[in-house]
């Protein structure tokens, strides 16, 4: 039987592999997109995903959890899972569709009803097909699942992009996520093979909803935190600063979304096999605050230090007065991500219960915070969207330590131990933002010094990256360079 490490790695190459492919594929479609439609576009279309958002929370009740957690699965029990899924979703469709109206003018204007009306489909799609994508994940067919996502992708985007240039305004990109919800739907069916069979136990379904309701009000919770700048931002601000806010905003989302998808997939089975075992969760655990760290700061410096670049590239020059807020959404990568990781932590060892008071907590944090940088500048806002994240994962961070015995000092140490590269990005960072004109041939000399300070420092100088990249990542790294090298030599 592969060892754990072996099903971490297995899954997360797979994975990976078919996540850029989506990646790139997303990127396209953002980048497109974002030439097409206008800023008050953008703004109507946050407003109403902000809506749907909180509305998919209630759908993804933690289900699908359910059945990637349950040691000893049978067809009864997915068979419970799969009618629960569809009565919930069907009832969250209905209450959307009524309800549209209301919440169009409370939000922003009744212009969003019909728009509203359209999306609700999408949450019973969403509630059928977790079920299905779960299947796949316990299984660990993580491949399969990357698949289901890269072709609804692409299938999307070109009818997205099509309907943009015909001028659809934001009805291309409405029509894209119910598209996706489809086609994710019936794919999924299609790989799991499994009969829709409608059965409701009152025993089965007891202990679904023991274990998943706590899951549900967290996700509630957690998109409330999420969201709660694009609930708010029509009303203190306007429709179109919401558009010009919410576009760097979805970018650093696409790239979180995609890279926690990767980690979520993969770690949470194999962590809920042995969630009982303290010592073998407490050494998961310090390794992956230590990668994910290092992961994410890497990421993280990247989008800030070239963020005028990115922004050129992905969204076009009528965009870069979205500048400031993109470096500053940049840092919510970081904290996004250890949010994501700890949840999986929480998930594997079934603490649901406390995971939905951190989320309780973090949308309270969420919408003080807002309300109070809403009264300096859109810059303030959001930073502080960005502090709340932060307040909140080391909350988590705390609380988790104490489950698997680590100590916080020890988590705050791996988390630092991560960070040591900013102390050579920072200086350089800072030379350039000052010396340098913020022209295009600018931004690709930038880029060029990043990458090259990057490459030096993680291939000449593993051992200040950290002992755990050096012993076993740098390694590998060197081992595949020394082959390409050899290859090009011969």
């Amino acid at each position: 039987m592969s060892s754990d490490k072996q099903k971490v790695v297995q899954g997360l190459t797979s994975q990976t592999v078919v996540t850029i492919l989506t990646g790139i594929v997303d990127i396209v479609s953002f980048s497109i997109m974002s030439r097409i439609l206008t800023q008050t576009d953008f703004g109507y279309f946050a407003s109403m995903m902000a809506i749907t958002t909180v509305f998919y929370s209630l759908a993804d009740t933690g289900i699908g959890a359910a059945l990637v957690q349950r040691k000893d699965l049978d067809k009864k029990f997915i068979d419970n899972a799969f009618t629960l899924s569809f009565i919930i979703g069907t009832l969250l469709t209905s209450i959307l569709f009524v309800s549209s109206g209301w919440l169009a003018e409370l939000v922003a204007d009744e212009s969003m009803k019909k728009p509203l009306q359209f999306l609700s489909i999408t949450l019973l799609l969403y509630c059928i097909s977790s079920v299905d994508l779960s299947l796949l994940q316990r299984e660990m067919k993580f491949y399969h699942i990357g698949c289901v996502r890269l072709s609804s992708s692409i299938i999307t985007t070109v009818v997205a992009v099509s309907l943009a240039l015909l001028d659809w305004g934001y009805y291309a990109i409405l029509i894209k996520a119910v598209l996706d919800s489809i086609i994710t739907a019936i794919i999924a069916l299609l790989l799991t093979r499994r009969k829709c069979v409608f059965s409701l136990n009152r025993s089965i379904c007891g202990q679904i909803i023991h274990f998943s309701g706590w899951l549900m009000l967290s996700a509630f919770f957690r998109n409330i935190s999420y969201q709660i700048d694009r609930l708010l931002m029509p009303r203190l601000f306007s429709i179109a600063t919401l558009g010009m806010y919410s576009r760097p905003k979805d970018f650093i989302n696409t790239v979180s979304n995609q890279s926690g998808r990767i980690f979520d997939m993969v770690l949470f089975p194999v962590l809920s096999e042995f969630q009982t075992e303290k010592a073998r969760l407490k050494e998961s655990y310090r390794k992956s605050l230590y990668f994910i760290n290092l992961f994410t700061i890497v990421i993280t410096t990247a989008m800030a230090f070239n963020s005028k670049l990115l922004i050129r590239l992905f969204f076009g020059e009528k965009w870069l007065n979205v500048n400031a807020i993109f470096v500053i959404l940049s840092f919510s990568f970081v904290f996004i991500m250890n949010g994501k990781i700890s949840d999986i932590f929480l998930r594997a060892i079934g603490k649901t219960k406390l995971q939905f008071y951190f989320r309780v907590m973090q949308s309270i944090l969420s919408t003080v915070l807002i309300i109070i940088g809403s009264a300096f500048s859109i810059e303030v806002l959001a930073l502080a969207f960005v502090l709340s994240l932060l307040l909140v994962v080391f909350a988590k961070m705390i609380y988790i330590s104490t489950q698997v015995e680590f100590s916080i000092k020890d988590s705050i140490f791996v988390c630092a131990s991560s960070y040591k590269i900013l102390i050579i990005l920072l200086p350089i960072f800072l030379a350039l933002t000052m010396f340098i004109p913020h022209t295009l041939f600018a931004c690709i000399a930038n880029c060029i010094i990043y990458f090259v300070v990057m490459s030096i420092v993680f291939i000449c100088f593993p051992g200040f990256i950290g002992d755990y990249y050096k012993d076993s990542v740098h390694m590998m790294l060197v081992g595949k360079l020394n082959l390409i090298i050899k290859k090009i030599t011969k």
